[in-house]
């Protein structure tokens, strides 16, 4: 599971979806300026459609312990 770190730097309170920020992770090659949630959303699901993208090793193995 990845993590973000989500900075919120204004916001309107009138309008719920105005605001104004940066999005930083280790999968991002530096933070990206956001002025809206769907910029917000937009940004996570680039990511990890890229980071889904990069993995071609299939689901993790498990090692069964009753060896």
């Amino acid at each position: 599971m990845e993590s973000y770190i989500i900075r919120i730097y204004r916001r309107d309170t009138l309008n719920p979806d105005s605001v104004s920020g940066l999005v930083e992770g280790s999968s991002l090659k530096k933070p990206v300026v956001f002025s809206s949630i769907r910029e917000i959303l937009d940004v996570l699901r680039k990511s990890t459609e890229a980071d889904l993208a990069s993995k071609k090793t299939g689901p993790p193995k498990y090692k069964d312990y009753d060896e």
